[in-house]
């Protein structure tokens, strides 16, 4: 699907769509039998699936796959893999990039020997300059050569890839003056160092088969060097989207495909600057922001269309920035309170940090009524709302009052509390529940595998299951290192009925999703012939190798037997709130 918002688009690609991409990037990145590709991205990720399943399956090379759950908890190991097998074509998101050199230390590099990189994919979300440059400075210790970064652009739309950069060359960087490209949209290198320049990475050519432009507003095409929406069009593009033809009309301009997509052309190779579209990148995912702004029109309190959230790349810090405008006026000592409850309810629906919140007067829009985001994001980058910003982080500050607890664990778990959420330590008290400060399961996972790192501890994810507050997360270390785990959550005992009791129970509705059964017809029959569903513990569920232990160590298993339902993957995430990204990990 395009996108991960509240209404994903189902894209329609056919195989021949599929294997002519698959044939262009082949073509594009030189892959050849000598080639072995190693990723973690997801299968339901199209760089994962496209990428690095199907386009190594297509010329019968080696391909070795880490789960995505695996590298957010212990990210160390992608490179301790690539060092293993030798691997020569590997990739990753940019935030992939981030966790690992934030998790990385002196004795990894001591051990990654990483010579055999010959291409190492950077893409899927934008490419921030300074961390692709930190890495590569940071790896050539490692036997990592420059000319094996390379920064692509692509998008579900034409099954995946759409533009390659050339071959054994070092990333190419355009230095540009910010302002003559924000008001003019125009191209203009600087020699700059300071905050008026911004960098972008050229991300090459199209791939072989692919064709690409850059379009005004008018759909009319601009000169190289002019800042125009993406257009693209070819046998890998997309026909439209399912089920969705109203969207599929707006999609196109005759035969070219609008990737709502900005960018501009220098001798033939594309550079991307934004999104045409309101959308935010978090993370790896893209949220919109209308989106966001309506999760927080839910907020007792709040009244519709007063803010306005943006998000912008920080290239000094390498991340997304999130800010919320806003116009809503509260009495002074409910201020900071009101603030703290709408982002805390943002950080728990949707795992969005929100990094500033800037009070203005009114919120800038076109004579359409569209809000003219990009105002103020350079509103903010000018310090214009200086004196009206609240920090994130400040608004959940301790009060002095508060006394930071002193367990036995409680220091090392804040740290890495303090590290995984990139908050200060003073914000973060004893009982404040993970996710109301921007906690997401992604980084409950890193915090797990931060502990298992501190503390030599083997640790279950019973631990995020129950803990939710560092207090909790003490007290269940506590009780490990007295041998067994802590209870936190004690289950209500059900009510007694008495026989002669009659209660009305209404069934609503029945799947009966059982391991050996599919339906209510097939859980009936297996019932009535006393079906036995206990099977040992099939292998692409789980390593029984890793988790087997004849004793009950804690973080193993004394059990090889289960009973297994053959397809997970028909969860309806969509039912419980879920996000697809959470249901996988689950």
């Amino acid at each position: 699907s395009s996108g991960s918002t509240s209404t994903p688009k189902g894209v329609i690609l056919t195989h021949d769509n599929l294997l002519t991409n698959i044939e262009g990037m082949v073509r594009g990145a030189n892959l050849n039998q000598d080639d072995s590709m190693l990723a973690w991205m997801p299968y339901h990720h199209d760089m994962g699936l496209i990428g690095f399943h199907l386009t190594p399956t297509a010329i019968g090379i080696n391909q070795y796959n880490i789960h995505p759950l695996t590298f957010v908890k212990r990210p160390t190991l992608w490179l301790d893999s690539v060092t293993k097998h030798k691997a020569t074509v590997t990739g990753s998101p940019n935030f992939g990039y981030r966790l690992l050199l934030n998790r990385a230390k002196p004795k990894n590099y001591m051990t990654w020997d990483l010579r055999s990189i010959r291409l190492l994919f950077n893409g899927a979300e934008p490419i921030s300059v300074s961390v692709m440059e930190e890495f590569m400075a940071e790896l050539q210790q490692c036997g990592f050569g420059k000319t094996a970064m390379f920064p692509v652009y692509g998008m579900a739309e034409a099954c995946l890839g759409v533009c390659f950069p050339t071959l054994d060359r070092e990333p190419f960087v355009h230095s540009l003056d910010r302002e003559t490209l924000v008001r003019e949209n125009k191209v203009k290198e600087s020699k700059r160092t300071n905050e008026n320049r911004i960098l972008l990475v050229d991300e090459g050519y199209p791939i072989p088969g692919l064709d690409i432009r850059v379009v005004d507003e008018f759909g009319e095409i601009v000169p190289e060097g002019v800042v125009g929406e993406i257009q693209i069009r070819g046998r890998n593009v997309t026909s439209g989207y399912i089920n969705n033809p109203e969207v599929t009309n707006k999609s196109f301009q005759e035969e070219w495909l609008k990737t709502g997509d900005m960018g501009f052309m220098v001798n033939g190779r594309i550079t991307i600057t934004g999104r045409l579209k309101d959308i935010i990148f978090v993370n790896g995912q893209n949220y919109y922001a209308h989106d966001i702004e309506g999760v927080i029109d839910t907020v007792e309190g709040v009244k519709p269309g007063k803010v306005a959230v943006c998000g912008w790349h920080d290239e000094e810090e390498g991340k997304e920035k999130v800010a919320l405008f806003s116009t809503l006026r509260f009495p002074e000592e409910e201020m900071k309170g009101m603030y703290r409850k709408i982002l805390s309810h943002v950080n728990e629906a949707l795992g969005i940090p929100i990094d500033y919140v800037c009070l203005i007067r009114s919120i800038p829009k076109t004579t359409s009524g569209k809000v003219q985001r990009f105002v103020l994001v350079e509103g903010f980058k000018k310090n214009e709302f200086k004196d009206e910003t609240l920090l994130g982080t400040d608004l959940f500050m301790m009060k002095e009052k508060e006394p930071m607890k002193m367990g036995e664990y409680t220091n090392v778990i804040r740290e890495i509390w303090a590290k995984v959420l990139e908050r200060p330590l003073e914000t973060i008290s004893d009982n404040q529940p993970f996710m109301s400060l921007g906690g997401t399961s992604i980084k409950a996972v890193q915090v797990l595998g931060a502990l298992e790192d501190e503390l030599s501890l083997s640790l279950s994810h019973d631990l995020l299951i129950r803990c939710r507050t560092i207090q909790e997360m003490d007290e269940y270390l506590l009780q490990i290192e007295q041998g067994y785990p802590s209870p936190h959550k004690e289950i209500a005992a059900a009510r007694e009925i008495s026989h002669g009791e009659e209660e009305e129970i209404a069934v609503i509705g029945m799947a009966c999703r059982f391991p050996d059964a599919a339906n209510p017809d097939e859980f009936w029959k297996n019932l009535l012939e006393g079906k036995c569903s206990i099977q040992d513990i099939p292998a692409n569920r789980w390593n029984r190798d890793e988790y087997y232990h004849p004793s009950r160590e804690f973080g193993k298993t004394y059990c090889q037997k289960g009973a297994f339902i053959d397809t997970p993957y028909d969860f309806d995430a969509n039912l419980f709130h879920i996000s697809g990204e959470e249901a996988a990990i689950m």
